[in-house]
């Protein structure tokens, strides 16, 4: 949240956005919700940036997504390789037993809904 915060005022007062300290802060909690904060937030500043300048729109939507992007791609990884050490070949073997484990379980769903219960029930089979 705080480097959401700060990088977004940082990315703000550049190209002069007005009142960039107030939508730095509302970044910086709004990040706070999962998925939809982020979203929330960059709807709010580019109807700011909007209202003062029509010109400013794509710099501030370059803005969100270089800041995104750099934590979600750099600042969370590095971090994490900090908090927890995982060998490399243990975090590839989780994740082929979990695409297996939940993809089979899918498979097996879709199975049920679409074989199964269509052979048992004639008004589903469109007979």
């Amino acid at each position: 949240m705080t480097v959401h915060g700060v990088a977004t005022l940082i990315g703000l007062l550049l190209p002069h956005i007005p009142v960039a300290f107030s939508l730095s802060l509302f970044t910086g909690t709004m990040i706070f919700i999962p998925f939809a904060g982020a979203i929330i937030a960059f709807i709010v500043v580019e109807l700011v940036a909007l209202s003062f300048d029509h010109g400013k729109m794509l710099i501030v939507a370059i803005l969100f997504i270089g800041i995104h992007i750099a934590e979600g791609y750099i600042l969370t990884p590095l971090v994490q390789k900090r908090a927890v050490y995982l060998p490399p070949v243990l975090t590839i073997l989780s994740e082929v037993f979990m695409a297996a484990l939940f993809g089979s379980a899918a498979l097996r769903v879709m199975v049920e809904r679409l074989w199964i219960e269509q052979q048992g029930n004639p008004e589903l089979s469109g007979s």
